[in-house]
């Protein structure tokens, strides 16, 4: 609780310049039994006010069942003592339909509407529009220069959380009427105290774990406070990407709210963007089989029969993404999540922060892994201002290097000339692990990882290649000399005891 938080009112700000007390109490006067269940909840967006739960309500003079208004005066049912503040402001209601509304009673301000990817509509006096989940009711929103010339002045914002909807039966061995509800679990003991700073992302979202790390933010496991769904929060801090990426937070944030819109089963789902001063913060569904990587470390390399099949899954999410216009920039084992423990196929890919909407003349930043660049890529960083454009064909190199290294466990290229090697092609299948791996794979691989990016396959072309189309089991003599021949190293985080190809000893996968 903030040390300005006086229980059991509410939140107390004082100004310098404004001399304004702020105040926000809880309901005092609205009648409501212990059995009665509550129909929404307000999250106050500032401070650390305590959530204001709604109870149903009976009709009271000029107002009808259910309505809880909010305003400065004595009345109101949520006070917020704050002179620009009218004494009744506005009021919330809902019908017996499920339907919830907000309705400006002639404040002098006005009173706003945030939804999320929609905008921000500020009411006129009397409008009544109709509300959702999530939806944030900004009471009071500051002009520009209030906020310049008195950053202590905050505005006043509530997120509404419909409640009313948990509570309606479900029968047994059926998906709740909640849309968020279907995919909830346990998720332990929440962080004490939370590792975020921000208010609204707190009002929203219960952090449990660190789940990674990197140079930029920090991934937790998180609950939804409204709807209990777990999932994966990565915050990136906006100050460390100095020099990490060409993009500004806003346009990190405009670029962020694009993926939002991909929806494809073997993509992870980013659900939400919230941006705030100094973090970014994306909301990600959570799977808990971990990263590819490490599946091959584990299992040293795929039998060819899993390989294809989840190459064929790695092809349709990267033709879905190209379809769309985006190229991924950094595909890897690492940004390749298996969706559980158990399965070798099933699989989501992940970490688009290198992604970008690709233009019809190509992309011009260097980003990815070195051990996954294309040679096209490559060219572009050798030269004096980074000229030279690349686009799909980029993400295709980098997927026969993921197809090389699951049939091999060992990347294709070593790192004391990986440079060279990439330029001109330079790798081989004569390690004898190959001998146990089809022709028609190795064929795929090959026209996958060609320097020549007009000749390379794309992701439309590689799902249309024989060894990936064929619904035909793999030959028992290739699976049985992939089991028995001489095995190749494991791939490791950072060396490769001696990469499957040719003469390569040494190797460097990032």
């Amino acid at each position: 609780m903030d040390s300005d938080l006086q229980a059991p009112v509410g939140l107390l700000e004082e100004t310098e310049d404004t001399q304004t007390d702020t105040l926000v109490e809880e309901p005092q006067d609205v009648e409501n039994a212990e059995n009665e269940r509550p129909w929404a909840k307000l999250l106050p967006l500032w401070g650390s006010a305590e959530p204001i739960v709604l109870y149903p309500t009976p009709p009271r003079a000029q107002l009808q069942a259910n309505t809880y208004v909010i305003g400065r005066g004595r009345d109101a049912d949520v006070q917020v003592r704050d002179k620009r503040v009218s004494s009744k402001h506005c009021c919330l209601f809902y019908d017996m339909r499920g339907h919830f509304y907000l309705k400006d009673l002639g404040s002098v301000n006005g009173v706003g509407l945030r939804r999320p990817g929609r905008g921000f509509k500020k009411l006129t006096k009397q409008e009544v529009v109709k509300i959702k989940n999530n939806d944030e009711i900004v009471v009071l929103k500051l002009k520009k220069r209030e906020r310049e010339s008195n950053p202590v002045v905050k505005p006043f914002c509530f997120v509404f959380i419909e409640l009313f909807r948990e509570h309606w039966p479900v029968k047994p061995g059926t998906m709740s009427s909640h849309p968020d509800q279907a995919t909830t679990e346990a998720s332990g003991a929440p962080m004490d105290p939370s590792p975020v700073g921000d208010a609204e992302v707190n009002a929203k979202y219960e952090f449990h774990k660190v789940m990674g790390k990197g140079a930029c933010g920090v991934v937790y496991k998180a609950k939804c406070r409204l709807s209990g769904r777990i999932c994966a929060v990565k915050a990136i801090h906006l100050q460390r990407l100095s020099g990490k990426t060409p993009l500004s937070g806003s346009a990190l944030a405009r670029e962020a709210e694009l993926m939002q819109r991909l929806d494809h089963p073997s993509i992870i789902k980013l659900y939400e963007v919230i941006s705030c001063e100094s973090c970014l913060y994306l909301v990600m569904e959570i799977v808990h089989g971990g990263d590819l990587f490490d599946r091959v470390v584990a299992q040293e390399r795929f039998c060819e029969a899993d390989a294809r099949k989840l190459m064929r899954r790695i092809l349709e999410a990267v033709k879905y993404l190209h379809d769309e216009g985006v190229v991924h920039r950094d595909l890897k084992l690492e940004n390749i999540l298996m969706v559980s423990k158990n399965d070798n196929t099933d699989m989501k890919l992940t970490d688009f922060g290198l992604a970008a909407k690709l233009n019809t003349d190509g992309l011009r930043t260097f980003c990815g892994t070195p051990q996954y660049f294309a040679p096209e890529v490559l060219r572009r960083r050798s030269t004096v201002h980074g000229l030279g454009r690349y686009g799909r064909e980029a993400d295709m190199w980098s997927v026969g290097v993921i197809l090389y290294m699951l049939l091999s466990g060992a990347p294709p290229f070593r790192s004391d000339r990986l440079e060279r090697q990439i330029a001109t092609g330079d790798y081989s299948f004569s390690h004898p692990v190959w001998k146990g791996v089809s022709k028609e794979a190795i064929d795929l691989v090959r026209k996958l990882i060609e320097v020549n990016p007009t000749v390379r396959l794309s992701a439309q072309q590689a799902l249309e290649h024989p060894w990936i189309a064929s619904e035909e089991p793999i030959k028992s003599e290739a699976n049985e000399a992939a089991s028995h021949e001489a095995e190749s190293p494991p791939a490791k985080r950072k060396k490769c005891e001696a990469p499957a190809g040719g003469d390569n000893d040494d190797s460097t996968s990032n």
